[in-house]
């Protein structure tokens, strides 16, 4: 592996703090406010960037398309997944989020996309730095399957080896 969950979250921070950098570097910059999904924006592109270049690493010609409209395979459907890894007709959908569930609402939206990706043969992978809530940890295990779901700050074993060794099973 290129990497390990302890060098993803790495990169995160240093990632975070470029982006900080960089935003004060605006010339209409004016306040510190907080800018509202900045930290998970951030958090999903660090984490697409080292799927990049794992599969590279692994020597894997996948297509990554971001913020995939689930419309495209369920009219009338209004969700987005942040990313499809597509790969000789092999198709993840990957969600990422900087620290997980916030809502029953978003447990029950996951589960919809879920059913979405199953009706089309398409994998569905889950992907976080932590889970503090121990129900919305144990639901999300159990709408993804817990070879499906991933938690870098899980002390118990490599989260970021483990995703990349699921994806890389699945696009075999």
């Amino acid at each position: 592996m290129k990497y390990n969950s302890s060098s993803v979250l790495q990169e995160y921070e240093n990632n975070l703090n470029d982006a900080n950098k960089a935003m004060k570097s605006l010339s209409f910059y004016c306040s510190d406010s907080k800018v509202n999904g900045f930290t998970g924006w951030v958090f999903e592109e660090t984490i697409h960037c080292c799927l990049r270049e794992e599969l590279n690493y692994h020597n894997r010609n996948a297509i990554i398309t971001e913020q995939f409209k689930l419309s495209k395979l369920a009219k009338g459907t209004r969700g987005i997944v942040d990313l499809l890894v597509s790969n000789r007709g092999k198709n993840i959908f990957i969600e990422i989020k900087y620290r997980g569930m916030f809502s029953n609402e978003g447990i029950n939206k996951y589960a919809d996309y879920k059913k979405i990706a199953n009706q089309n043969g398409y994998e569905y992978l889950y992907i976080t730095c932590s889970e503090t809530y121990k129900s919305y940890k144990n639901q999300t295990g159990q709408i993804f399957g817990n070879n499906n779901a991933f938690f870098l700050n899980d002390s118990e074993q490599d989260e970021w080896c483990r995703f990349i060794d699921r994806i890389l099973s699945i696009l075999q």
